[in-house]
């Protein structure tokens, strides 16, 4: 499935117009830009993770518990200290509530837009709800675009799989 010309159209409309009739190999497409965005890079965060279930009560509880942690935190209280103690993360309770670096569309994003609000390390976000856990984060890092596309080795080989690269390598 071939999407080059699809992109360029995102990329080359103007907001709130649309582009002309696209054909894929999978039908024919037009493309309304609503809004665009400087590209952000990664981010890495830490996190502390309160889940929310289906019982209301529980999720209230939650809720004043997640603002007591931030509380504690903002009074000196040690970020690693509250991973352990508090975070119902799995994953990233055994890490300091690390989590990797990551960049747009890997996770919810209500979460990536608390995460990429951050500027400066060390800094914490306020306690803040997605649909299925309450979070505080902590900015552990964070890549400029320019130095994401420093990571060459691993960009030249997603690049060799897109769809673009083939297209430009059999026009040439």
């Amino acid at each position: 499935i071939s999407f080059y010309e699809l992109e360029n159209a995102a990329y080359n409309t103007p907001v709130g117009a649309y582009s002309q009739p696209i054909k894929t190999s999978i039908g024919y497409h037009i493309v309304k830009v609503n809004d665009k965005r400087t590209a952000r890079g990664k981010v890495k965060v830490a996190i502390i993770k309160l889940n929310k279930t289906k019982n209301q009560q529980k999720n209230i509880q939650a809720k004043e518990k997640i603002k007591s942690i931030y509380s504690d935190l903002k009074g000196g209280g040690s970020f690693e200290t509250a991973v352990l103690s508090y975070s119902e993360d799995g994953k990233t309770k055994d890490y300091k509530g690390e989590l990797p670096w990551f960049g747009i569309a890997q996770y919810e994003p209500l979460f990536e837009e608390q995460a990429f609000k951050l500027t400066e390390v060390g800094t914490l976000s306020e306690p803040f709800e997605t649909p299925s856990a309450w979070y505080i984060i902590k900015l552990i890092g964070k890549k400029s675009p320019q130095e994401v596309t420093n990571e060459t080795d691993k960009i030249v080989a997603e690049i060799k799989k897109s769809d673009r690269y083939r297209i430009q390598r059999k026009n040439h």
